[in-house]
């Protein structure tokens, strides 16, 4: 779509048959598509007479509260849903609707689908023929369905393809930008565009890395590589890192690699104000203010929520001392990075800001230093704001602001006074006017993806008897490893579990609430056996986040209380999704054994 931030977002309000895949709504509360509540909503599809379709390696959480739940072996959801669009280009079924008019790439990719069936696939995936044909046709009768996919079709070896394919599936039913489908939510902080939709071709192979010489995208490097990076004893290695409430060792492959190249840099510096098993290895721990010491507004969530809307949290608590907000510390770095004052650095953005409006087509008379004078009243981070709340698709411009706000338009100190947020209506169809691609056009096949798919259709991978496909999963009271030092969230039963289904551990010997050792990358460690057939056989689920054995770390409660092992350090950093550099998580191969 030309903008690497357009999520299309399941208009689950309206919707009626809603399929998930790689996603827990339940669980991480929507996730990328924001939605508070998520039990209720997906409740409600189904109080109005629709289905709610879950296809996953393990019974989930939403899954079974669903109505139709689908095994399927890791990291094969790419040649699901190839075969999926082989279905409909074979059988005349493909119907893009109103997006057609803006689609090129139609024809090759028919040639590439065609070579998919759910026949030929059913063996790979692990979901019959026939129950891939019933959805399909399940999908097809619904009035206003859905395909959504989440972090789980990122992370495998195929993740680009899979994540691509979820909006294959949408355009090609139709269900893009429809009310009901996948549609682009307006926030009310999106500044408006110039006459024309710019062009955004999004940056890739500028720089390679310079162990394994990967291209970057937009300015980023895959994680799975940040070992080798700090490794680097080159003329050019780094010699200094920055994280912001961050754990690579624990949130990243080979954790334990970049530990020990932490050790040789010349400077570490952490954002933070935990200290784990990253920031214990900082020269400077900077903390930040507490959520409830300063305000916030949703920039994010409102880019994916499934309804519009603007909301701010005002400050709760003052800080204690001499406390600082991110936003001051980060603009204090930035600064001196660049042998500058914060205070210049600060004006500096806002005369950016403000010179991206003034005297643009929808505000053609209008001077920056207007757009100054109109938001004096505040002051950093909140000045931006107010910019661009009123530059925005809801905004009351920069003329009087008491009778535009009469008029419902919006200013940071009407969203102020509203206690709950302002509700923005529900979301809009947004083509072609979101597209910022050359002529507006939506171009369904890349040479990335075209070289990918034949990447999949060489792969083969047989497993070794005592070789399983292992998953992560998430609990309601984890969030990374952020929660494992609160002690009322570690209560309770262990949850850092080996999920086993009930025929591998008999083949294996283990045993509910035994121990097995689990060996990849290299790696071994030992894990309480959980026997469950909420996960499919062949399949080994282990959850992220944990692995608190560092001793020089603040997390004495989860070291003592809720060690667990870090899933990670089994993960082979070599094996990626080659367009992405993504980690395969889902769908890594480790050995398990009894002990």
């Amino acid at each position: 779509y030309g903008d690497a931030w357009a999520f299309p977002i399941p208009d689950i309000h309206h919707t009626d048959f809603y399929v998930c895949m790689g996603g827990n709504p339940l669980v991480s509360q929507g996730s990328l598509m924001s939605a508070p509540d998520a039990a209720t909503q997906l409740g409600a599809i189904r109080e109005r007479g629709g289905e709610v379709v879950v296809i996953d390696p393990r019974r989930t959480e939403t899954a079974a509260i669903a109505d139709r739940h689908l095994f399927i072996k890791p990291g094969t959801d790419a040649w699901l849903l190839f075969a999926w669009a082989g279905v409909l280009f074979a059988e005349n079924r493909v119907n893009t609707g109103r997006v057609g008019q803006y689609l090129d790439g139609l024809d090759a990719l028919r040639e590439l689908c065609l070579q998919f069936s759910p026949e030929n696939t059913e063996a790979i995936t692990g979901v019959p023929a026939a129950q891939l044909r019933a959805l399909i046709d399940g999908f097809e009768a619904a009035g206003k369905p859905v395909l959504y996919g989440r972090i789980g079709l990122c992370t495998q070896r195929f993740g680009t393809l899979a994540s691509w394919l979820v909006d294959v599936i949408n355009i090609l039913h139709g269900r893009l930008d429809e009310p009901g489908g996948a549609m682009f939510p307006l926030a009310a902080t999106e500044l408006p565009n110039a006459a024309e939709p710019p062009v955004n071709e999004l940056g890739r192979d500028r720089f390679r890395t310079r162990v394994r010489d990967f291209p970057e995208y937009m300015n980023m490097m895959p994680a799975s590589l940040m070992a080798e990076e700090l490794a680097y004893d080159g003329a050019d290695r780094a010699r200094a890192l920055i994280t912001v409430a961050g754990n690579p060792v624990l949130s990243v492959p080979n954790g334990a690699g970049v530990r020990a190249a932490m050790e040789n840099l010349e400077l570490i510096v952490a954002l933070d104000f935990y200290i784990n098993e990253t920031t214990a290895l900082a020269d400077y721990i900077l903390p930040s203010t507490t959520q409830m010491e300063h305000e916030n507004y949703d920039l994010l969530f409102q880019t994916t929520s499934v309804r519009n809307f603007a909301r701010y949290s005002p400050q709760v608590f003052k800080p204690a001392g001499d406390a600082r907000h991110q936003y001051q510390i980060m603009l204090e770095l930035a600064a001196r990075v660049n042998g500058m004052a914060a205070a210049d650095l600060d004006a500096m953005m806002l005369d950016g800001l403000a010179g991206q409006i003034a005297g643009k087509p929808k505000f053609p008379d209008l001077t920056a230093g207007q757009v100054k004078t109109a938001t004096a009243q505040h002051s950093g981070p909140q000045r931006l704001l107010d910019i661009m709340l009123r530059a925005g698709p809801h905004g009351c411009g920069f003329g009087d602001e008491e009778s535009a706000e009469a008029n419902g338009g919006l200013s940071l100190n009407r969203v102020k006074a509203a206690t709950h947020g302002v509700d923005l209506g529900p979301l809009q169809p947004r083509l072609p006017q979101i597209l910022k691609t050359p002529g507006q056009r939506i171009q369904l096949m890349h040479p990335l993806l075209k070289a990918d798919a034949q990447r999949l259709l060489a792969q083969s991978t047989p497993l070794a008897d005592d070789e399983m496909l292992m998953i992560g999963r998430r609990n309601i009271r984890d969030m990374n490893s952020w929660l494992h030092n609160i002690n009322q969230y570690v209560r309770g039963k262990n949850r850092c579990t080996l999920l086993v289904h009930p025929e591998d551990a008999a083949r294996l010997g283990l045993s509910d609430g035994g121990q097995a050792r689990v060996e990849g990358n290299n790696t071994r460690g030992e894990v309480e056996v959980q026997v469950s057939d909420e996960v499919m056989a062949g399949v080994v689920s282990l959850p992220h986040g944990f692995g608190h054995r560092y001793s020089d770390s603040g997390q004495s409660t989860a070291k003592n209380k809720l060690p667990g092992i870090s899933a990670n350090d089994f993960v082979d950093p070599l094996v990626l999704d080659m367009p992405s550099g993504t980690s395969v998580v889902n769908g890594a191969v480790v050995r398990v054994s009894a002990l």
